[in-house]
């Protein structure tokens, strides 16, 4: 586990995805570090759990998750697919409310094809 400050020099933490009101093309830009974030964590056989648009910071233009302690493994939890169906859920109904094409179903589905199999 690695933790480090996320924010400015000054002392500043970045802000919360859900305290930005970022532009159609920056909310676009956003959603696609999300998808390649969400990519990995599905190729290591995780999903965050518990993620909104509170659990994301955006640092300079970049998306960093946070708490992730909660880290469900996909396929040893029996839930593991449920959790990773609201996560989509959560987050793509944010873009989407933004004009974002973010369809939960749609990440969902591409996520699962790139979980291993134990």
């Amino acid at each position: 586990l690695m933790m480090e400050f996320i924010g400015g020099t000054d002392g500043v933490a970045a802000p919360r995805l859900a305290q930005l009101r970022p532009t159609h093309c920056e909310a676009a830009d956003l959603y696609g570090q999300l998808g390649a974030v969400l990519l990995c964590l599905a190729e290591a056989g995780y999903t965050h759990g518990d993620l909104s648009a509170y659990n994301i910071l955006v640092d300079d233009g970049r998306l960093v998750l946070i708490d992730v302690p909660q880290a469900v493994d996909l396929v040893g939890n029996p839930q593991g697919f449920e959790y990773l169906s609201r996560d989509c859920t959560n987050v793509c109904s944010w873009f989407a409310a933004r004009g974002v094409d973010a369809d939960p179903g749609e990440l969902r589905r591409w996520l699962q094809r790139s979980v291993p199999q134990h």
